[in-house]
């Protein structure tokens, strides 16, 4: 895991974040198991895991706030301002659109129910507009606006009602 972080994730020359200066999606999906193996468990103390070893991978490890640091009690949001920081903020993710070969044969901006397959039929499903479905992803607008997305496998879709 390190080889190919070090490697292929982290081998440009601009900066300590996957492909560049800046923190993205990428860096965000993959840095919480290695700084888990690294600091919270220690591999970073055994032979041939340093930062002699792998330099680029513990820049990216400290370019993150520390574990300690990473939440402090006077910085939490209330859920009010939490949405308004959310709706306020650029869309990440690139449109999905509804596929229109999907044997399903959902529109968009309809009532739906998304839920996952390995629960209890029932039990805590989500439900909002449709925004997105395609063969990977579903993507759903709450009535807040806030928008989630599912991966196809794993969840399943239905109409609301």
């Amino acid at each position: 895991m390190f080889e190919t972080a070090e490697k292929e994730f982290l081998s440009g020359e601009e900066g300590p974040f996957i492909g560049g200066t800046k923190c993205g999606m990428a860096d965000l999906h993959a840095i919480w198991m290695v700084k888990w193996a690294l600091q919270t468990i220690g591999v970073a103390k055994e032979p041939g895991f340093g930062k002699e070893a792998f330099p680029k991978v513990h820049a990216w490890c400290d370019a993150f706030p520390a574990h300690d640091d990473a939440i402090q009690k006077d910085q939490f949001l209330s859920t009010e301002e939490a949405t308004m920081q959310i709706q306020g903020s650029e869309y990440a993710c690139p449109e999905v659109g509804i596929d229109g070969t999907d044997p399903l044969q959902f529109k968009g901006g309809e009532e739906v129910s998304v839920e996952m397959t390995d629960a209890t039929p029932g039990h805590h499903p989500q439900e909002g507009k449709l925004l997105g479905l395609s063969a990977s992803r579903i993507v759903l607008q709450l009535e807040t606006g806030i928008r989630l997305h599912f991966p196809r496998i794993g969840y399943a879709v239905k109409r609301a009602g």
